[in-house]
């Protein structure tokens, strides 16, 4: 898989035969997480989740520091404007980087902000961004989607911040 969406313990394991198991759940919920982020943001807040990238520890000293990781690489990558307070609580938990502590899969899918309504694209709006994913040709590929996703749900413009 891409290392922008690989669990942190993934990538030690895979950098380092002689690192303990993981647990594919919980790493499935760190790749869910920053997958979610991506659709809202337009990006990847982080290249990988490790010691060789600055927003990874920024996040990770934020989490010891019992801070918000999400908010911690908002900061990092300078990115303005704020997300949904039980989204970022989600994400959070969904980005704890000791396994241990992370969300489980459960715990997400009853987690408030995924039983709280959109907020609140018209019929006409969903229609047109259901036709603009039918044009991802034309429209940018993968990276369309992505817009098309994050405008949908409110999300800023799409930025680049990989170092």
């Amino acid at each position: 898989g891409t290392r922008a969406y690989t669990a942190p313990e993934v990538i030690a394991h895979r950098d380092d035969d002689s690192a303990p198991p993981f647990d594919g759940f919980k790493a499935d919920v760190w790749s869910l997480a920053i997958n979610k982020l991506a659709m809202v943001v337009g990006s990847f807040l982080f290249a990988e989740a490790s010691d060789a990238d600055g927003a990874f520890l920024d996040m990770r000293d934020a989490q010891v520091a019992e801070r918000s990781g999400v908010q911690a690489l908002f900061r990092a990558c300078g990115m303005k404007g704020s997300l949904p307070v039980r989204l970022v609580e989600m994400v959070d938990g969904m980005l704890l980087v000791v396994p241990e502590d992370r969300w489980s899969l459960e715990r997400v899918a009853g987690c408030e902000w995924l039983q709280l309504e959109p907020p609140g694209p018209s019929i006409e709006m969903a229609g047109k961004t259901i036709r603009r994913l039918k044009n991802l040709d034309d429209e940018g590929g993968l990276m369309g989607m992505i817009d098309a996703a994050a405008s949908w749900w409110g999300g800023s413009d799409r930025q680049s911040h990989h170092q």
